[in-house]
């Protein structure tokens, strides 16, 4: 349906673009819900030679979520703000 996607907070980023919204039926705590993903911006990056990255890209942003929950997966933890991560079963 969507993909490979990332979420992020209430926000979901897809790794193609969704020609529509999409809704989804489940069930939460017993009760049916309705979930619908609405397609509200599209942004289109190229990892070639002309890729230009910055701090306030919409790019950096997604790779900060991969890169946090490749960290988080791995059971390492943040400290502090920043992203720094670190292995508690093995402290330096």
């Amino acid at each position: 349906m969507l993909g490979a996607y990332i979420p992020s907070g209430r926000m979901i980023f897809t790794m193609a673009p969704i020609q529509e919204d999409v809704q989804v039926e489940t069930v939460f705590k017993g009760k049916p819900c309705l979930i619908i993903i609405e397609k509200s911006t599209e942004t289109q990056t190229y990892l070639n030679a002309d890729f230009i990255n910055n701090q306030n890209s919409v790019v950096q942003g997604i790779f900060n979520i991969i890169f946090k929950t490749a960290f988080r997966q791995t059971h390492l933890r943040q400290i502090g703000r920043d992203p720094k991560f670190f292995d508690y079963n093995a402290p330096v």
